[in-house]
């Protein structure tokens, strides 16, 4: 099973269901179910809504997302990767988007 992101675990802490929030936010729940699932990058205007709403700061309910090709990098890089590439700024880039996961990794609440 999943963990929540950490917006569907504050909406649920705080008893509300999707369709509570779309009907107070004035939207659809498709919408709010696509956010609070981590589907879809909220608008900064629900952000601030959802975050006065539930009592917590939006940066906690909303995390940097990561970008999902680290982990197979690392996985690559494991695997011999770094020996088949030749070009120090390709390998670059990758310690840089590796370092921002685990910059984002870091960031997230407990």
């Amino acid at each position: 099973m999943n963990n929540p992101t950490p917006a569907k675990a504050a909406a649920a802490e705080a008893g509300l269901t999707g369709r509570a929030v779309a009907g107070v936010y004035g939207c659809g729940i498709s919408y709010v179910s696509l956010v609070l699932n981590g589907k879809l990058e909220p608008s900064p205007r629900f952000k601030a809504f959802f975050a006065e709403l539930v009592g917590k700061p939006a940066d906690d309910l909303f995390p940097e997302p990561v970008d999902p090709v680290a982990p197979l990098l690392a996985q690559r890089i494991e695997q011999g990767f770094a020996e088949t590439v030749t070009d120090p700024a390709v390998l670059r880039r990758v310690a840089a988007i590796l370092a921002d996961a685990a910059d984002a990794i870091e960031r997230r609440p407990a």
